[in-house]
């Protein structure tokens, strides 16, 4: 009985093995590669989250380098070595890590699918007991036997039951543990796709940090460079100060030099002016000469008329005052010479200066083109060369008033011409007046006005009183009288006779030469 009980038993358990190991194809109907990676993914989710828990401060170290490198980029190349170490290091360590990560996944991955076939070996042993339980019951036995085999079936239905129910609530746990599990790996894989994008921003960060050390590097290099040709411009600065210097001495030279000319020039203008104004109070003495002839000549155009009878002593008076002509007209190339020999001068110095003011210029220009870096700086020697095109112009005008004056001086020969033709004209009205002994009242007033106008020192007044005496034919009494005699005797040793008219005429000629030279 006892054996048979036993039986009875084992039969119940692979009975109840079997009701247990069939619900649970109906419940998942799963392949038993997929139950094995169920399996073992639910019976590792505490250690996986224990491995997963170091890898997030793994990743937020990564992202804390990569935030550290990029505000640590222009730090010295010391501080960049340091800082690649401290980067290698964390990377070993992570490397370490991950594949202690990898080891223990894969120790649970085989616990699990050892555990799994042990599951498979108890439900294949239930269920060959639960065959043979089905064979046994299908034999004759006694009532009984049955009752009491009944009372123990339910016994083990019973335990089963129970049993059944704790496979359950494990299979149901194992579901939930791959359903977490699944969940841990799309994790697990994003977290390495996280992992795989924070390598490659470290990759890119690396290079840029290689860029940058190549870039100190160019810097320092240019540094250097730079050093040496700020000592080179420095030198060059230092050389060309001083040759700002020299030509700053030069400019100042040059100006003391412009300055001399300029003086000259204001002396020189001076005196041609006190020249001109000499030469115009002689023009107008020439004038006032001119007038009181062409007054002496309209008087005399009636005696012309009535004088046609006289041309042969004219023609012996025009002789002679051909005569006379000659001796004008030499005394008028004298002073044509003379102002010729002034003109020349002039010129000369006006050549010589306009010489020395394009040395200068040219000096100016060069100077100019070889300190053309310091324009800025010499802005004054510019200033000086503009001045100095300023006394150019002033020697143009110098050249156009020299032209002027030319041009009066040919005015002047052209009337001194007229006056001699006038001259001649007038001489011979004079002898013809000294012949008849006729006396011109407007003449002799003129003489008169002119001689007590002249101041009493002025030698003019003496030529003046000369003029009255042969024009009115005094004796020397009178002479002595007025005061132009002193001792006969004087006038004895004198040269010889001489004619009234002819006396008259050289002091007349005298008189005029006189006050041409003036």
């Amino acid at each position: 009985m006892g054996k048979n009980k036993k039986k009875n038993n084992n039969n119940n358990n692979n009975n109840n093995n079997k009701k247990h190991a069939n619900p649970s194809p109906k419940q998942d109907p799963i392949d038993d590669s997929k139950e094995q990676e169920q399996v073992n993914k639910q019976e590792q989710p505490p250690k996986i989250e224990s491995t997963q828990e170091p890898k997030e401060p793994v990743e937020e170290s990564g992202a804390d380098d990569v935030e550290k490198d990029d505000k640590e980029e222009p730090k010295d190349t010391s501080v960049m070595g340091k800082e690649e170490q401290e980067d290698t290091k964390t990377r070993e360590n992570n490397d370490i890590r991950n594949s202690f990560d990898s080891s223990e996944k894969d120790e649970q991955i085989e616990k699990l699918q050892t555990e799994m076939a042990d599951l498979k070996k108890e439900l294949k042993d239930t269920q060959e007991k639960l065959a043979k339980s089905s064979s046994t019951s299908s034999s004759p036995s006694v009532d009984e036997m049955e009752k009491s085999e009944e009372n123990d079936k339910n016994e083990e239905l019973e335990k089963l039951k129970e049993e059944r129910d704790h496979f359950e609530s494990q299979y149901n746990s194992l579901l939930n543990r791959i359903s977490s599990m699944k969940n841990v790996f799309n994790k697990m894989k994003e977290s390495q796709r996280d992992l795989e994008i924070v390598q490659d921003q470290v990759a890119e960060y690396e290079s840029q940090n290689l860029k940058l050390k190549n870039k100190v590097e160019l810097i320092t290099k240019e540094k250097t460079e730079l050093a040496t040709t700020m000592v080179t411009l420095n030198k060059e600065l230092s050389s060309l100060e001083d040759k700002y210097e020299a030509l700053e001495n030069k400019s100042m030279k040059y100006e003391k030099q412009l300055k001399d000319f300029k003086r000259q020039e204001k002396e020189n203008s001076n005196t041609y002016t006190h020249q001109l104004e000499g030469y115009r109070k002689e023009k107008e003495l020439l004038d006032t000469q001119l007038q009181e002839l062409l007054i002496i000549l309209d008087n005399n155009k009636q005696d012309i008329v009535n004088l046609k009878d006289e041309k042969e002593e004219m023609k012996q008076a025009l002789h002679a005052s051909e005569n006379e002509k000659t001796a004008f007209e030499e005394s008028l190339q004298q002073l044509s010479s003379k102002l010729e020999e002034q003109e020349n001068d002039y010129a000369q110095s006006l050549r010589e200066k306009a010489q020395e003011i394009k040395a200068l210029s040219v000096q100016l220009e060069s100077s100019a083109d070889k300190n053309k870096a310091l324009q800025t700086e010499l802005q004054s020697l510019k200033d000086d060369i503009q001045s100095l095109k300023e006394n150019s112009s002033l020697k143009d005008k110098l050249e156009q008033e020299t032209k002027e004056q030319a041009l009066q001086i040919g005015k002047l020969r052209h009337e001194s011409i007229v006056l001699n033709e006038h001259l001649t004209k007038a001489m011979a009205m004079l002898k013809r007046s000294s012949d008849s002994e006729s006396v011109d009242k407007e003449l002799i007033s003129n003489l008169l006005i002119s001689f007590v106008s002249i101041p009493r020192a002025d030698p003019k007044k003496f030529e003046v009183l000369e003029l009255l005496s042969s024009f009115l034919n005094w004796d020397d009494d009178k002479k002595q009288q007025a005061g132009l005699l002193l001792d006969p005797k004087e006038r004895r040793s004198s040269t010889g006779p001489v004619s009234k008219t002819q006396s008259f005429v050289s002091m007349w000629t005298d008189y005029l030469e006189k006050e041409s030279e003036r």
